[in-house]
């Protein structure tokens, strides 16, 4: 079930403006799990090169997909600069469930919680900001049971 927290006198303002942001954090979600399906059906096709043959490639096209769907900031340990892929999926929007939402900034700030069961029943939390009147993904977190709080986690 979504909620939707907003100030009472915005609220079908507000309600607009989460659908719009999960409609976007549900398009980069889409997006990255095509990047990471085609590499690992690539890499398993080519007896494990691909990889490694194609590197400024694979870069290349996440530089996209993160261009269009993130705020443009400097990710110095982010999956750019990282450039690592694993199963399971970091992203399948078909099992990655949106649970709540909350207006921070009416059209300006939302925070989106999900939950991808994995192994385990693993949450997420992603801030989605307003940049040239387009959502843009800022920053996402990790739920830690150990530490019972939200910690920050690479985009």
């Amino acid at each position: 079930m979504r909620t939707h927290t907003s100030p009472r006198d915005a609220k079908t303002t507000a309600n607009t403006s989460t659908a719009n942001a999960e409609s976007h954090l549900l398009a980069f979600m889409e997006e990255m799990h095509k990047w990471e399906t085609s590499l690992i059906e690539a890499q398993k096709s080519s007896g494990g090169t691909y990889f490694d043959a194609n590197k400024d490639a694979l870069r290349a096209s996440l530089q996209g997909i993160y261009q269009t769907h993130l705020t443009p900031k400097e990710r110095k340990n982010g999956r750019v600069a990282a450039l690592n892929f694993g199963t399971p999926l970091e992203y399948n929007p078909s099992v990655e469930k949106i649970t709540a939402s909350e207006v921070l900034t009416t059209n300006k700030k939302v925070v989106i919680e999900t939950v991808y069961p994995t192994y385990m029943e693993f949450r997420r939390r992603y801030t989605l900001v307003v940049s040239n009147d387009t959502w843009l993904l800022d920053k996402r977190e990790d739920f830690s049971p150990l530490k019972g709080k939200w910690t920050s986690a690479t985009l």
